[in-house]
């Protein structure tokens, strides 16, 4: 059972921030994401512009703390997942590529399940998508048992297509039917 009242919602424009940090410690640290770099704030807001909650939702975990004056207390963003177009050539507007991030400090709550529940049902909900795909960066098997756990099977492994680390990675794709 998990310690803390998850809340799963649509992401905002004043999440951005929160998004930021969780995002630039896989920068710095793994190979889940091929960005060499730490992104700031700026750029996730231009990143954010690809995610419309309708047919490309981005959503948050959100430990609910009702202490606080504001409509969202003492909120704090603990990961998020979302899914957004695969490629801009229309052939390919039935396919959604995922995305997937949680706090480090917050592994093995079931944030991610969570997080990509909600995801899934969403896809399944939304008559647009047929499939969505999970790239997973680096030989990253944390990443790629938890797709299988959630039903994407492996589809492609591409060797050495990146470089991080002074080393070469790999990227593995894996797919879930939503709509068949």
């Amino acid at each position: 059972m998990n310690r803390f009242n998850i809340l799963i919602r649509k992401a905002k424009v004043s999440d951005m921030n929160h998004i930021t940090n969780i995002y630039n410690y896989y920068v710095e640290n793994t190979t889940s994401t091929f960005d060499i770099e730490t992104v700031d704030v700026e750029d996730r807001l231009e990143w954010f512009k690809k995610f419309d909650n309708v047919n490309n939702p981005l959503f948050v975990s959100v430990i609910k703390d009702n202490v606080g004056n504001n409509e969202n207390g003492n909120d704090k963003i603990i990961g998020y997942s979302g899914y957004m177009d695969f490629k801009t050539k229309m052939g390919y507007n039935v396919t959604r590529e995922t995305t997937i991030y949680i706090d480090k400090d917050y592994h093995g709550y079931g944030v991610g399940s969570k997080l990509y529940s909600t995801l899934i049902k969403h896809a399944k909900e939304n008559d647009r998508v047929y499939n969505l795909l999970g790239i997973v960066g680096g030989n990253n098997q944390n990443s790629i048992d938890f797709h299988e756990k959630m039903g994407f099977e492996l589809i492609a492994h591409l060797p050495k297509v990146g470089y991080k680390f002074d080393e070469f990675q790999d990227t593995r794709y894996m797919q879930l039917f939503t709509n068949q």
